[in-house]
């Protein structure tokens, strides 16, 4: 988990920067402006769920998650859960799930103002207003941010390799959100908007040619939430609803060669959820989903997803049970397979004698179920694809050690997953000369590995103290599908098969410092491990002071981003910015 301090203290403009420096993901990045997706335990990014406010943010067309496009002066803390979490969230859960946590309305009026300048034309600024009475609260915040994106970079597919600058990567990006929530002695409702607008160059792979093309990115969330708190439990009643629009643009003075598209989703989603307390020791969650979603392929394609779940927590002394069940049903309307998925689960944690260690495992089963691009996309979808479905087993070990001043505690969690029908874009002969790419359900996938992970704080005195966390995971995610093939036992194209992450803070009287790590091995681009792109080390740090003038507090942050000025990219032919320098200036104001 990363609290509200942790984000702050990354100085990651995006979530995208903010997982890719503080968590043990992996974010797959398509250069500094591009698309960004985050892949745990082997799994892609359609099979890691994103939900914001308990809201699924994937595009119902892709199936992923831009998270460029999420800026972290929203988020107020991030929760990682790995493995399989179907049998609560359903389809797309079979890595794990990254929920994310927007700022609710402070009790007291509190405002925010922030900017920042940065190298290659990076500039922001935004801010934040939130305030509450004796029934109502209420928030609003906005941020705009630019960028040239023209930095150098070392284009080693020339010969000679010669330094170029990064040309039509320019990106500007604006966000609105608003809550407004009303609490009365038993309830409390609320009603969320958010929207963003962005604008950005591709500039295409390091070997092409200057690319012209331009993306443009709008998106809309509407959320409307009730909870109600009696004797017997609390009912909990949502409404969401997500609009996205995409519009692609390539021109080119032969009309032949100009491409110009633009795809429009919707998705709309009902739930109610009880949880109720059935004894001390049992607390049991039910609930039920309802959504459509629609999109713009083929002039229009549309589907319905009905959901059930329930779940458990059963403490029986030093053992506690947490058993749960989810059934799913995915049905297009007209033609396409329809998918009902059921997925159990049950997790074991026993706590066997002393209070600083904990052992547990857990067991269960995971699908996904195709996407529009995948049953509809034109040429090429496949409307009798079936879903993708795995089951996930997993132990580890939790210890805890410390007192007021010293704190450690460390993790250790071995896995393995088994994933069939994984979906695999392959090119189908049409006619002489003619081939189109077309998804089928024909690989299998073997996914096992170990994650370690150590978190410690000391306090030196009532001014200083240290605060430090490191991450490691190994990762073997290979092709278990056609044993004649040559991708046969493989490592999947672009899973690393070990992480190191590291930060390491120090706060002194109005001072802070933190410096971040990670350390990602090779990553093969080709299915038969020919071909890797070599590992990379990346190095930022951040210094912060803050200072009290009254009820205001203004905090300055001076960072600097790939210090060890590391020529890497996260994808071939995508180059990363090197070392850079950015600015912030916050002032917040509580009378």
């Amino acid at each position: 988990t990363l609290d509200a301090d942790a984000v702050a203290a990354s100085g990651a403009q995006s979530v995208a920067d903010l997982l890719a420096a503080r968590t043990d993901l992996f974010v797959k990045q398509y250069g500094s402006a591009g698309l960004a997706t985050a892949s745990m335990r082997g799994m892609g990014g359609s099979q890691t769920l994103v939900l914001v406010d308990g809201q699924r943010v994937a595009d119902p067309q892709t199936g992923q998650t831009d998270l460029s496009l999420l800026p972290s002066l929203l988020i107020e803390s991030a929760e990682i859960i790995h493995g399989n979490q179907a049998a609560r969230y359903g389809s797309g859960a079979l890595g794990g799930v990254v929920r994310l946590q927007t700022h609710r309305p402070s009790t007291a009026l509190r405002a925010e103002a922030k900017a920042g300048t940065g190298a290659f034309g990076w500039k922001t600024a935004g801010g934040i207003v939130s305030g509450a009475g004796d029934q109502w609260s209420g928030l609003l915040a906005a941020e705009g941010t630019r960028s040239a994106g023209d930095f150098p970079y070392t284009n080693k597919s020339l010969v000679p390799a010669r330094t170029q600058r990064r040309g039509n990567a320019q990106r500007r990006m604006g966000t609105a959100f608003g809550r407004l929530a009303r609490r009365e002695d038993s309830s409390r409702t609320s009603v969320t908007i958010w929207g963003t607008k962005a604008k950005r160059g591709l500039p295409g792979t390091a070997n092409a040619s200057s690319s012209n093309a331009t993306q443009w990115d709008r998106q809309g969330r509407l959320s409307l939430s009730h909870r109600h708190t009696a004797e017997w439990g609390q009912l909990h009643l949502t409404g969401r609803g997500q609009r996205s629009t995409l519009r692609f643009r390539n021109p080119d003075a032969n009309s032949r060669r100009s491409q110009a598209d633009t795809s429009r989703t919707w998705r709309t989603t009902l739930e109610a959820q009880v949880t109720s307390t059935l004894q001390p020791s049992l607390l049991v969650t039910t609930g039920v989903t309802a959504g459509y979603d629609q999109a713009t392929l083929r002039s229009g394609v549309q589907r319905w997803r009905l959901g059930a779940y329930a779940d458990a927590t059963w403490s029986l002394g030093s053992i506690t049970l947490h058993p749960a069940l989810r059934i799913d049903v995915d049905q297009p309307a007209g033609v396409g397979r329809s998918v009902t998925a059921l997925s159990p689960q049950l997790g074991v944690v026993w706590q066997p004698g002393p209070d600083w260690i904990r052992l547990r495992g857990q067991v269960g089963r995971a699908f996904r179920a195709p996407n529009f691009n995948e049953r509809f996309y034109e040429p090429g979808g496949n409307p009798n694809l079936r879903a993708e479905k795995g089951w996930n087993a997993e132990t580890g070990v939790e210890m805890r050690l410390g007192s007021e001043r010293h704190f450690l505690r460390s993790e250790v969690t071995a896995f393995v997953t088994r994933l069939t029908n994984k979906i695999v874009w392959q090119p189908s002969f049409v006619g002489p000369g003619l081939q189109v790419w077309r998804p089928q359900n024909r690989d299998r996938v073997l996914s096992r590995g170990i994650e370690w992970t150590a978190t410690g704080r000391w306090r030196v005195s009532s001014e200083t103290r240290f605060s430090g966390r490191l991450t490691f995971a190994h990762v073997a995610a290979t092709d278990q599908g056609t044993p004649q093939a040559r991708a046969y036992g493989k490592q999947l194209p672009y899973t690393p098969r070990e992480r190191l992450k590291s930060q390491l803070g120090l706060r002194w009287r109005w001072f802070r410092l933190n410096l971040s790590t990670q350390l990602v091995g090779s990553r093969y681009v080709t299915t038969d491990e020919s071909q890797s792109l070599s590992p990379y080390q990346v190095v930022d740090t951040q210094l912060q002071a803050q200072y009290n003038i009254g009820p205001a507090t203004l905090t300055a942050q001076l960072g600097l981003q790939n210090l060890l000025d590391t020529d890497y990219s996260v994808v071939r032919l995508y180059p990363m910015p090197p070392r850079h320098i950015r600015a912030r200036l916050k002032l917040s104001f509580t009378p």
